[in-house]
């Protein structure tokens, strides 16, 4: 009977120390997720202020971390008259020029310390960038009367027009970035 006594005994405190445990795990848990719906906060409140990350608070969250939830940055320049040359009059590819519109300008100004900040912004949390010109088409009716053509209907028309090839190639070209920025990894997902 003494047996039964303390082997009984010896299941109580198995169980009492599985409970503690089980308390212990369940504490540490509910910490976890206080700590990231903390951080989510943070992250949230830094997005909607443009991006400034409070250094000093202790759930401040690294901008590279950040980062990771932003899609890939494309940039579809429209300007007609843009020749992409830098200050030595050298080509550039689409992509260096906006690597070099995305570099710091020089002034002390609100305006252009507002500019500067969103270069920053831009940098810091889209670290997967491309960029994409179009250029000028002579299809202006479609283009002026039109906000979203559909790919066929704009394939066709454009396969119809003198300057298909190009055009065809650019446009298959932007699509390309548009398909491989929609399947990256971090890209937000609809």
């Amino acid at each position: 009977s003494d047996a039964d006594d303390s082997a009984g005994g010896s299941q109580a405190a198995y169980i009492a120390a599985m409970r503690k445990a089980q308390r212990k795990r369940r504490a540490a848990a509910k910490r976890a997720l206080a700590t990231r719906k903390r951080e989510e906060a943070v992250r949230s409140a830094a997005l909607r202020r443009g991006g400034d990350l409070d250094a000093g608070a202790s759930t401040a969250v690294d901008e590279g971390e950040v980062s990771l939830f932003f899609p890939t940055f494309l940039w579809v320049l429209r300007d007609f008259t843009l020749d992409l040359l830098d200050d030595e009059g050298v080509r550039m590819s689409p992509l260096d020029y906006l690597e070099s519109c995305l570099q710091p300008q020089n002034g002390f100004s609100s305006d252009a310390q507002a500019r500067n900040r969103t270069r920053r912004v831009l940098l810091s949390f889209f670290k997967v960038r491309t960029c994409s010109c179009t250029h000028k088409i002579a299809l202006w009716s479609m283009y002026r009367t039109t906000c979203v053509v559909a790919w066929r209907t704009c394939r066709i028309a454009i396969a119809s027009h003198s300057c298909a090839p190009s055009m065809m190639k650019r446009v298959c070209k932007l699509l390309t970035a548009l398909r491989k920025a929609s399947c990256a990894p971090n890209s937000a997902q609809p």
